[in-house]
C-alpha cells in the first residue's frame, strides 16, 4: 500500500510540474492526495533519497528527476487511444491526401496536436518500384518519376547526354516494368539493361543509374519547430541547438514492431522523444514527436500512436 501511494505521489508531482515548472511544495501534494501534509513529506524524502526527486533550495518543493520522468511517462504504456472522434479525422485527412505530401501533414498534425515539433520519416530502400515514368524536360534533360509501393513518389532529373527520342524513353519505362524490383536491386536492373538493350536505351539506363543514389536516403519531414520556443527550455541555446540537429537528422526507422511506441526521456542531450513506426507497402516509416524533458507525455503518446496508425492505414488505400 505505501509502495502504490509512493507512486502515485511522485506520479502527481511531476505532472504538476509539466504544467507549472514550478517545485512542487508537499502541502499541494497533500491537499490532493487527501493525506496529512508529513505522510507526503516521508514519501517525498523516500522518492528523494531513490534518485527520483530533487529539492533545489532548502526551503523550496521538489522537482523530478531524469528518472522519475522516465517512470511516469511509461506508465502511459500501453497509450490509451485517442478520442473517436479525433481518430477518425486523422484517418480521413491522411486518407484523401496525395501520398507525396502525406507526410508532411503527418508532421504538421503531430506539432499542431502537441505543441512540440514532430518528423515524419520514411526509408524506401525495401520499398518496391511500382512503375518508373520518364519525361523529356529539354533535349537532354530527363525527368524520372518513380512510383514507389503506398504511391510514394520520388523524382530524379538527370543529363541524357545526347537528344532523346519518346520512343527511347517508352522502351526503358518497359523494360523497367517487365517485373518487380526493390529500390535496392533497381540499379542491377538497370546495369543489365545497358549491357542488353539498344544503344539509346542503354545510355539512358547508365545516367539513371548513376543518378540512382538520391532515391534511397530517408525522406523526412519537420513541423512545429517554433512551438517549442513557447517553453522555458528554449532559453538554453544548446537545448535549442540539439533539438534542431535532431531534426534535420532524425533517427530512421528500426526494427521496432509496427504501432509500438517507444519513448526516449532526455536522450540525447536532455531532450525526449516519443515514436512509433508505421509501414508504407514494404518500407517502414518513423513518426517522432520530441520535445523537452518536461514533456506532456500522456498527449504525446497517444497523438503519436494515432497519427502512426493513420499513416499505415492510408498507405493501404489505392490513390
Amino acid at each position: 500500500m505505501g509502495q502504490s501511494r509512493r507512486e502515485q505521489t511522485l506520479h502527481m508531482l511531476v505532472a504538476m510540474f509539466v504544467d507549472t515548472n514550478r517545485p512542487v511544495a508537499s502541502r499541494d501534494l497533500a491537499s490532493r492526495l487527501g493525506v496529512s501534509s508529513a505522510t507526503v513529506r516521508n514519501d517525498l524524502k523516500a522518492l528523494e533519497t531513490a534518485g527520483l526527486l530533487r529539492q533545489p533550495h532548502t526551503s523550496s518543493g521538489r522537482v523530478p528527476t531524469r528518472d522519475a520522468y522516465r517512470m511516469y511517462a511509461h506508465q502511459f504504456l500501453p497509450p490509451t487511444p485517442l478520442d473517436d472522434a479525433t481518430r477518425n479525422r486523422l484517418d480521413h485527412v491522411l486518407k484523401v491526401t496525395q501520398s507525396d505530401s502525406r507526410l508532411r501533414l503527418a508532421a504538421r498534425l503531430a506539432a499542431s496536436l502537441t505543441g512540440y515539433p514532430a518528423v515524419a520519416a520514411i526509408t524506401p530502400g525495401d520499398a518496391h518500384v511500382q512503375r518508373l515514368l520518364l519525361a523529356q524536360m529539354s533535349p537532354e534533360v530527363i525527368l524520372a518519376v518513380i512510383i514507389l509501393d503506398g504511391n510514394v513518389t520520388r523524382e530524379v532529373v538527370f543529363q541524357g547526354g545526347f537528344r532523346v527520342e519518346r520512343g527511347t524513353l517508352d522502351q526503358l519505362e518497359e523494360a523497367f516494368a517487365s517485373s518487380p524490383v526493390s529500390v535496392r536491386e533497381a540499379p542491377s536492373r538497370l546495369a543489365r539493361l545497358e549491357e542488353s538493350a539498344t544503344p539509346g536505351v542503354a545510355r539512358i539506363a547508365r545516367a539513371l543509374r548513376e543518378s540512382w543514389a538520391v532515391v534511397t536516403p530517408t525522406l523526412s519531414y519537420a513541423e512545429g519547430a517554433t512551438g517549442v520556443l513557447a517553453e522555458p527550455e528554449s532559453q538554453d541555446p544548446g537545448f535549442l541547438r540539439h533539438l534542431l540537429e535532431l531534426l534535420e537528422r532524425p533517427p530512421g526507422p528500426g526494427s521496432d514492431p509496427i504501432g509500438k511506441i517507444s519513448i526516449a526521456v532526455g536522450e540525447p542531450d536532455g531532450i525526449s522523444t516519443v515514436s512509433a513506426e508505421f509501414a508504407v507497402g514494404s518500407s517502414r516509416g518513423k513518426m517522432l514527436v520530441a520535445g523537452p524533458l518536461r514533456m506532456r507525455y500522456p498527449r504525446v503518446i497517444m497523438v503519436t500512436q494515432a497519427i502512426a496508425e493513420a499513416l499505415s492505414k492510408a498507405a493501404l488505400t489505392p490513390r
